[in-house]
């Protein structure tokens, strides 16, 4: 009986070797398959959910209590809305609590709105433009799995779309998928001034530039 005890043993050295899950940027992958985790399956990615997306970038984070840190190496992971920075090879986020943080780039993100869209106060937006009226854009990321069939390993892909959101400081939002006229849907007593202001400056509502000097008007009426 003892060769039969010693080829099971080496058998099950055997499928635990193979059982090794691959680890990277995103973390340990596993397989789940009625319930159960068969592991020793590779994930891959073919793009990541970080901005920037080609790598790091210096910038900010700005702290709740005020205090500003700059940062040779940072990036936002939109998938997990977290924050993230390198140092020496490293990366870390931040241990303390984040209210804002900006790119070289311009870019600015922040958070602490009030909960609205079945979003919440720790959710961050891209600032276009901040006064008595806010315009964000906040990036909805999930992540598809477009795994060949039969294939040994899995391939997933993030997918993003685009939500533009006006804010005012009555506690009103407007939602669009696009950066267009149907964000002043909820601007109706002022509606006659914004329009005319639009006409008389030949503004674009299709670029940010054109909704900034548009709401630097809206603000003092």
């Amino acid at each position: 009986m003892k060769p039969f005890f010693l080829i099971l043993l080496l058998l099950l050295f055997a499928m635990r070797s193979h059982a090794q899950v691959d680890v990277n940027v995103m973390g340990p992958q596993t397989l789940e398959l009625g319930g159960l985790s068969a592991k020793g399956y590779t994930t891959d990615f073919d793009n990541t959910p970080y901005i920037p997306q080609s790598g790091w970038q210096s910038g900010y984070i700005k702290a709740q209590s005020g205090k500003i840190f700059k940062i040779d190496s940072l990036r936002f992971n939109m998938y997990q809305n977290i924050v993230e920075y390198r140092f020496q090879q490293q990366t870390f986020t931040p241990t303390f609590e984040v209210s804002e943080f900006g790119f070289a780039d311009g870019r600015v993100y922040a958070n602490g709105f009030r909960a609205f869209d079945g979003l919440n106060e720790q959710t961050y937006f891209e600032v276009l433009y901040r006064n008595k009226t806010y315009l964000l854009r906040y990036e909805r990321v999930r992540l598809l799995d477009i795994t060949a069939y039969n294939s040994a390993s899995r391939m997933k892909h993030f997918d993003f779309n685009d939500y533009y959101y006006l804010l005012q400081s009555n506690g009103k939002f407007t939602r669009s998928r696009r950066l267009n006229s149907s964000l002043l849907a909820n601007t109706t007593h002022h509606e006659k001034k914004t329009k005319e202001y639009v006409e008389a400056n030949q503004l674009n509502l299709k670029n940010p530039e054109g909704w900034k000097s548009l709401l630097v008007y809206y603000d003092t009426l």
